[in-house]
């Protein structure tokens, strides 16, 4: 691993892909990266587990093609899992245009879950992590002696 967070503040993004990874801290892309769109057809899962609570927020705007209206069915959407799974809680779908996203905490690993269909990529999403690691315990000291 790097020197913590002077070496995962100035590496590059993830882009969205199947993969896990541990990094207490970093940044997830879409697949076109911070610049550019995202592909078609995309059904991606990209899990985050730094064995610790997740402290989980947007650089920026979302911008996801939303549903046809009336329709109700997506095009493309974001999915934020609370948990190592997409079997795990779900924190919130994200889709359309979202100019301030929420922030998030998780009860430990996210996993974020991107599909996109044959039309229509907008720039997507740069989403953030830190991880929240619990105090450390403190240690007891047993005084043996007159007291």
């Amino acid at each position: 691993m790097g020197s913590g967070l002077t070496a995962a503040a100035q590496a590059e993004p993830f882009a969205m892909s199947d993969s896990t990874v541990t990094a207490c801290i970093g940044e997830l892309t879409d697949s076109g990266g911070p610049n550019e769109a995202y592909g078609n057809n995309e059904n991606l899962t990209f899990t985050i587990d730094a064995g610790a609570p997740l402290e989980v927020g947007f650089f920026g705007a979302i911008d996801i093609e939303a549903a046809a209206p009336g329709s109700g069915l997506l095009f493309d959407f974001l999915v934020l899992y609370d948990g190592p799974t997409t079997n795990a809680p779900v924190l919130d779908t994200l889709f359309g245009s979202i100019s301030s996203p929420p922030n998030y905490t998780t009860q430990g690993a996210l996993t974020v879950q991107f599909v996109s269909d044959a039309s229509a990529q907008p720039q997507g999403f740069h989403l953030f992590w830190s991880a929240n690691p619990p105090p450390p315990t403190p240690t007891m000291t047993n005084l043996d002696g007159p007291g």
